[in-house]
């Protein structure tokens, strides 16, 4: 198979996303990847930003012409065993350049990223190796 992705109708470039997710894959790790990427330019698949979802469980990347992945901030979990649901408490808040990671209601990153794109596509990505992805209680707010 091949990536599945879900995006919002409309166009939103400053926005609040929670919700709590738990995925599963074929990474050695038993882990699926899947990622909510904002910020992507109409018409365009490349020059965007994201959060990864995974068990580690998140990254902030940019992607880059030709899918050349750019860590932008690697989220702080080792110390955080995973819920005994298997089920990680996200929150993301983008506002203009800054970008706001919660991780089970703890702050775990906050920065200003210069190069964030300045598009406005939000969309939920999921890999092939991803075999489930469970959402469940998810709050959105259009803060454009």
């Amino acid at each position: 198979g091949g990536y599945c992705s879900l995006e919002y109708g409309r166009p939103v470039r400053d926005f609040e996303l929670a919700f709590e997710a738990r995925t599963r894959g074929t990474r050695p790790d038993g882990s699926g990847f899947s990622s909510v990427r904002f910020r992507r330019p109409d018409g365009q698949t490349s020059d965007l930003g994201g959060l990864e979802l995974s068990p580690y469980p998140a990254t902030l990347f940019r992607i880059e012409g030709g899918s050349k992945l750019v860590n932008l901030a690697r989220v702080p979990s080792a110390d955080r065993p995973p819920p005994a649901d298997g089920y990680y408490a996200y929150k993301l808040r983008v506002v203009g350049k800054r970008v706001t990671v919660w991780l089970n209601g703890a702050q775990v990153s906050d920065g200003e990223y210069p190069d964030l794109p300045a598009g406005d596509r939000l969309q939920w990505t999921i890999d092939p190796n991803c075999t489930e992805l469970r959402v469940r209680s998810v709050r959105f707010t259009d803060l454009s």
